[in-house]
């Protein structure tokens, strides 16, 4: 029936676009490259992936990395794309880290929270 059959296109294009996010983000984590004649940087890619699946925790971790930037129109700083990652998964130990390192100095505390959650996530840490 027809509902049936539109469920499984709908369902063919949800992992096309999650398989073709993930070849984006595997090729920012080898420093990006050219597709179809057109060079994409590490940056580039990791947008790329979150523009085709925006509930990549990686590829906001590694877009984070690169300093933040422009997801479907709207730029993302840094922290915000960790901030997005930890949405996603809230057990990202690099992601609160990352996330408390780009408080620096301005903001101790938060920094300093940021860190207890890091060691929270992985027990091996906070023993």
């Amino acid at each position: 029936d027809k509902e049936v059959k539109d469920k499984e296109v709908k369902d063919k294009e949800v992992k096309d676009k999650a398989v073709r996010s993930k070849l984006w983000y595997n090729l920012g984590t080898l420093g990006g490259g050219q597709v179809n004649n057109k060079p994409y940087d590490k940056k580039a890619c990791f947008e790329k992936g979150v523009e085709l699946n925006d509930q990549d925790v990686g590829a906001w971790y590694n877009l984070g990395n690169q300093g933040g930037g422009k997801v479907l129109q709207k730029e993302w700083s840094q922290q915000e794309c960790y901030e997005k990652a930890l949405k996603i998964n809230p057990n990202h130990k690099e992601c609160w880290f990352e996330l408390g390192q780009t408080f620096g100095t301005k903001n101790v505390t938060k920094q300093k929270d940021c860190v207890q959650k890091a060691l929270e996530c992985d027990g091996k840490y906070s023993r």
